[in-house]
């Protein structure tokens, strides 16, 4: 029985970071959930549009540049990962 509501304690403390940490991406949460959930008749439009331009420019950058793109992107996130550790 111990064990059971120390992992829900743990799960609640963890539920509280994780707000506390997206308390600053509030105003943008709100603002992405109507545009996915479509609440205005350009929402779709934005979406379908925001996606072309996304893989247009993949389409357009030259396999090089993506690769170096994501090895940079890589680099950045094992280099957050271990400082955290």
């Amino acid at each position: 029985m111990g064990e059971k509501s120390s992992t829900v304690q743990d799960q609640e403390q963890q539920v509280r970071k994780v707000k506390r940490t997206l308390e600053g991406w509030r105003v943008a949460l709100l603002s992405l959930k109507s545009v996915i959930l479509w609440e205005q008749q350009w929402h779709p439009c934005a979406i379908v549009g925001s996606m072309t331009i996304m893989y247009l420019l993949i389409w357009l950058l030259d396999l090089n540049t993506l690769a170096s793109i994501a090895i940079d992107n890589t680099r950045r996130h094992l280099k957050k990962f271990v400082e955290a550790l």
